[in-house]
């Protein structure tokens, strides 16, 4: 596996630092999304066949809005599904 370096690690990050501030502007406000969650979700397998790179997105204020949206939507999905199961779990042994 590729190690991905500290520059690499900062320069994610302030991105998404720029890109939550113009999403909170406009009312939005995405999950917590550090710079090791969003290399591996933009580096992982797509079953799409995605063809845009990690390099592509950083270099383009559309595409980081776009991905830090889509993540952040993921996330919260993921919080309410495991907050869905939680419920169930503890329904059944009451």
């Amino acid at each position: 596996m590729l190690r991905i370096s500290q520059l690499m690690y900062s320069r994610i990050a302030r991105r998404i630092r720029e890109v939550v501030e113009i999403l909170k502007g406009l009312g939005y406000y995405p999950e917590k999304i550090s710079s090791k969650e969003f290399h591996e979700y933009m580096t992982g397998e797509t079953p799409a066949g995605d063809t845009i790179t990690l390099e592509d997105v950083l270099c383009n204020e559309f595409f980081m809005v776009h991905e830090v949206v889509e993540i952040s939507e993921l996330k919260k999905d993921e919080c309410a599904n495991q907050q869905a199961n939680d419920h169930k779990i503890l329904s059944t042994s009451l």
